[in-house]
């Protein structure tokens, strides 16, 4: 296990471990190197790190991070696009797999002993009605909750084909997109900030991707007021 220095950024300042895959941060977790966007060493030999979530970190030169960092992306696509695309299929499968684990706790182990229980008494005697409506029941209540995992998972991974389809299209949309720093993001509803004509961040503003030929930036072509109407009918939730 090695360590790098954070200096400043999203971030606090600290000292924080690395691996082949991941920086762990005090207080925070684990961060897996194969969700930074990009990195640089800026002057004064400081590494600027640049996270697909919009989130930056100052990191003190070290020739073993760097390495380590060209080894984990080594194999990414260089299409930044195809990168992110790739970022928030990981995030989906991270989610499905968590949400799996905590699902098979609650009714993996309840419906496994209903299951041993009526192959125990299958092969001790003939079922009574009574046992044939459980067993029924239970089956049916296993492909119910599978139809429902299902669905739920259809329904996320449709989300998050929106969130980056929208991502992109803000993307193209501004003066430089390779500077865009994206926060807040969820479905078609999320804040943008990027540089303007004379090389300066303007400032995170809140857009709304109606459809692939209109995006609304409040304030810009659209004023704040009309904007803040629609921003609460379609992105706040219910």
């Amino acid at each position: 296990m090695a360590y790098i220095n954070i200096l400043a950024g999203s971030f606090q300042s600290c000292k924080a471990r690395f691996d082949k895959n991941f920086i762990t941060i005090p207080k925070i977790g684990k961060i897996a190197l194969l969700d930074i966007q990009s990195y640089e060493v800026t002057d004064g030999d400081v590494i600027e790190i640049k996270l697909f979530d919009g989130r930056k970190m100052l990191i003190e030169k070290s020739d073993s991070f760097l390495k380590t960092i060209k080894t984990a992306l080594y194999n990414e696509p260089e299409n930044d696009e195809e990168r992110t695309k790739l970022y928030h299929q990981r995030k989906i499968e991270d989610k499905i797999k968590t949400e799996r684990k905590k699902k098979i706790k609650v009714i993996g182990v309840g419906v496994f002993v209903l299951f041993v229980v009526a192959m125990c008494s299958i092969s001790k005697k003939e079922l009574t009605p009574e046992e044939q409506a459980e067993i029924a029941k239970v089956r049916a209540e296993k492909n119910a909750e599978e139809a429902r995992k299902d669905k739920e998972r259809e329904e996320f991974e449709k989300h998050q084909k929106i969130t980056v389809i929208s991502q992109s299209l803000v993307r193209n949309s501004l003066k430089d997109p390779d500077s865009a720093e994206f926060k807040n993001q969820d479905g078609q509803c999320g804040e943008v900030n990027s540089k303007n004509g004379f090389g300066g961040y303007t400032g995170f503003t809140r857009y709304i991707v109606v459809n692939e030929n209109l995006i609304a930036l409040e304030g810009e072509n659209m004023k704040s007021s009309e904007f803040s109407k629609i921003w609460n009918k379609v992105c706040v939730k219910k």
